[in-house]
């Protein structure tokens, strides 16, 4: 029996400039997974939740050179311990036949890879496929499943031409990518989602949504929003089944890693986990730093109201209506610009917010809402996937001051030197900072001077030194880790703790750190 796959496509927009989005289609093949007879494994569950423990099969691999065989590992050997330090599991010996992997996963793998999961929690089998579209990145199937549908087997195929165009950052998009598509072996996706009852559908208007509503999602949402009143968590309701259904919907969740677009801003959210969490198979660890911003503490009129409305912005964190006005990313982990545009066709009813039918966002998936957007068009090299971002981008305005690095954040700013010539122009620009957690201040470095920004959002002008102004967000929004990192690898690592959202889980027990 064939499982489902999930192909990751790598989309080259036509209507405003070039931007590369990929987009997840789960609908191209429509197989189960298959299902292990439970006389098949021991029935009785370690007691203990211990970090997920993933075997990968390279034998699919062989085929390619030594370095990249070598490469591929790293990049495996990386994704599997971020996501094990994220997710917990109880351990059952699994005595497979091979004939089960044969049947539903591979007809190539190792001779001694139904042992594996005697040891070992998911068994992996990538490979290299090169019938792949250009425009196809990797696919990924969970392939075998327990009674209770908890995932102990997945492929994920990888296009043989990912690689072909190296850039500097790749190691990033590469680990972030298989994280994405590791995440749907696991669980996210429409098939865990029906099966396990996570999911309530509402009609309004004659359309259709699709939310999670399972506990821990709707308690992280209340908490991330600031919403008590959260009936679920949207899923993507465009693109066909390639998206839909088995994705966030970015509208309200733009920038987790788990909205079917690629986008600038690459994190992971507390919801996100909590969703894992309600799968039933693991426990979670919320230590990724606090980075998911999108929406954050805007309150219940965040999710039901329109993102433009009568002409008027209620969130500028999120959202903006001035054509190319500079913009950092609601989490400012990136540079970009407010890019609105003409569509070819006209935009669908409940997505207009101009007068002219045909305008909206550029970013489709965040229904046409406009939000912060790298342009290819202001950076000199090409030899990056993520040209705009703080910590892996490119050097753009180095002569004021701009730092690309591990603890650089985006700001809007037209600050230059008093002494310089030029006239302060607004830019999307990435300075080093510090949090002073006494004070509740973020302090920006900017060559050898600093400017301090108070804990509220507000916009610093006459600052000595300086000529120009610098728009300064809420410290809340910006230092909500005990320890500052700038994407969500960068946090897994060091095991960043968000002071306002964290849980612990002793003895069943959720005890709120705040407590």
């Amino acid at each position: 029996m064939k499982p489902y796959f999930i192909f990751l496509f790598l989309y080259l927009s036509q209507n405003f400039y070039f931007s590369y989005e990929h987009r997840c289609g789960v609908d191209l093949i429509k197989m189960k997974p298959f299902k292990i007879s439970e006389n098949k494994y021991k029935r009785k569950l370690s007691s203990e939740f211990n970090p997920i423990q993933i075997r990968v099969d390279y034998t699919q691999l062989q085929i390619q050179s030594p370095k990249s065989i070598n490469y591929y590992k790293k990049i495996f050997s990386n994704v599997i311990k971020y996501i094990s330090s994220l997710l917990s599991v109880q351990h059952i010996k699994l005595e497979l036949e091979a004939n089960y992997i044969k049947q539903s996963c591979t007809d190539i793998f190792s001779n001694d890879a139904e042992n594996w999961l005697y040891e070992n929690d998911l068994v992996l089998f990538p490979y290299i496929d090169y019938d792949f579209d250009d425009d196809v990145l990797a696919a990924a199937s969970a392939c075998l499943i327990l009674n209770n549908y908890r995932p102990v087997g997945g492929i994920i195929g990888i296009n043989n031409n990912v690689m072909v165009n190296k850039k500097k950052d790749l190691d990033a998009y590469f680990e972030m990518l298989l994280l994405h598509e590791l995440s749907h072996v696991l669980g996210f996706h429409p098939y865990f989602f029906e099966n396990l009852n996570l999911i309530t559908k509402e009609n309004i208007n004659g359309f259709e949504y699709t939310y999670i509503n399972s506990p821990k999602v709707l308690e992280k949402a209340k908490i991330h929003f600031n919403c008590p009143n959260v009936k679920g968590v949207q899923l993507e309701d465009q693109g066909g089944e390639g998206s839909a259904g088995a994705h966030w919907e970015a509208r309200y969740m733009l920038g987790d890693y788990m909205i079917s677009t690629d986008y600038p801003e690459v994190v992971i959210s507390d919801i996100t986990l909590a969703l894992f969490e309600d799968l039933g198979f693991y426990k979670a660890n919320y230590y990724t730093g606090g980075l998911f911003r999108f929406g954050k503490n805007q309150g219940c009129s965040f999710l039901e109201d329109r993102c433009i409305k009568s002409g008027k912005i209620n969130y500028p964190n999120e959202f903006c209506a001035e054509p190319y006005k500079p913009l950092c990313g609601s989490s400012h982990l990136s540079r970009g610009q407010c890019i609105i545009g003409k569509y070819s066709e006209e935009i669908d009813s409940r997505y207009r917010y101009f007068e002219d039918n045909y305008m909206g966002g550029s970013f489709s998936s965040v229904n046409y809402c406009p939000v912060s957007q790298d342009s290819s068009s202001i950076y000199n090299n090409k030899n990056y996937n993520y040209p705009a971002h703080c910590k892996y981008g490119e050097l753009i305005y180095s002569s004021v001051g701009e730092v690309i690095g591990n603890n650089s954040l985006c700001f809007e700013s037209s600050l230059i030197p008093s002494e310089s010539s030029n006239s302060p122009n607004l830019q999307s620009v990435c300075y080093e900072i510090e949090c002073n957690k006494f004070k509740k201040e973020i302090i920006i470095k900017i060559g050898t001077s600093k400017v301090i920004c108070p804990g509220e959002r507000t916009t610093l002008t006459n600052i000595g030194g300086f000529n120009g102004s610098i728009e300064c967000p809420e410290y809340n929004l910006i230092c909500s880790s005990e320890i500052l990192c700038n994407d969500m690898i960068d946090c897994i690592n060091k095991k960043s703790t968000s002071l306002r959202s964290t849980y612990l889980y002793l003895e069943g027990k959720i005890l709120n750190r705040n407590n």
